[in-house]
């Protein structure tokens, strides 16, 4: 793949999502220009799709672009206004439409919905807080799903109708619970072990009260979040081993980890 070098020395993202053509986020020495093309995968040649500038500085978002599934374009990130936001353009880069308004504090893209043509987002205009948004890729205003006050982020299914949420609140508690089903009620949640708090609880309390597992499920607790992985079928939390691709059992949760093996 050729493209001008001296004017876009960084490769900075390669995107190729399903439907969509082969993406590569280009930028400039200085960090004022940032190019977005397509390949052709047959001759190697690059289409222009957008191009973002500013006079001072572009910071780059990671997550972007991501295109739709059904190839009808592509989800962009922006601080052209003054602050982020995320934008839908048609597959030649053309803008469509803003999806988040001004003064929202938008922050980053959590899940695609195609079926429903709908975005869930996180954002916040409260620097201590980060809350999770549905908004319509149509145009509309967004709806809150979490109220809470403190730093939420979800992970939703593929069919959007089941999520695993992790709420970090501001008195320290860490906690992941599973929602879902038409009234999307709290089928569980799960605390660590440990957790680094925004704000010291009081009397060093970790964990929110009334944490219970319903439908079958247990509580569990891991040593960490990262890496969990959560079964809404069988009703069960699978901690993750450190140092191993294996999934620990929750029979195994009370033994030490194994010593990770060291190869010479």
């Amino acid at each position: 793949v050729a493209w001008d070098r001296g004017r876009y020395p960084y490769l900075t993202g390669v995107r190729w999502d399903v439907h969509a053509p082969l993406t590569l986020v280009l930028q400039n020495r200085a960090q004022t220009e940032i190019a977005l093309v397509t390949v052709d995968l047959l001759s190697g040649a690059i289409t222009p799709l957008h191009v973002e500038q500013d006079p001072i500085w572009l910071n780059l978002d990671q997550d972007m672009p991501r295109w739709l599934p059904d190839g009808s374009g592509f989800l962009w990130t922006t601080e052209r206004d003054g602050e982020w936001r995320l934008e839908l353009r048609d597959p030649a880069g053309r803008l469509v439409r803003p999806i988040t308004p001004l003064d929202f504090g938008y922050s980053s893209l959590q899940s695609v919905d195609t079926r429903k043509r709908q975005v869930y987002v996180r954002a916040s205009v409260e620097p201590s807080e980060g809350h999770v948004y549905r908004v319509p890729l149509d145009g509309g205003a967004p709806e809150a799903i979490t109220r809470e006050r403190g730093q939420h982020s979800v992970i939703y299914s593929r069919s959007h109708e089941s999520y695993v949420q992790s709420v970090h609140s501001l008195d320290g508690a860490l906690e992941t619970r599973v929602v879902g089903g038409p009234d999307r009620a709290a089928l569980g949640c799960a605390r660590p072990r440990r957790a680094n708090s925004l704000a010291p609880g009081p009397g060093g309390r970790r964990g929110a009260p009334g944490c219970r597992w319903r439908r079958g499920w247990r509580e569990r607790s891991c040593g960490s979040l990262q890496g969990v992985r959560l079964d809404l079928q069988r009703g069960r939390v699978i901690c993750p081993i450190e140092g191993n691709l294996g999934d620990r059992p929750l029979s195994d949760q009370a033994r030490p980890p194994p010593t990770p093996r060291v190869w010479r």
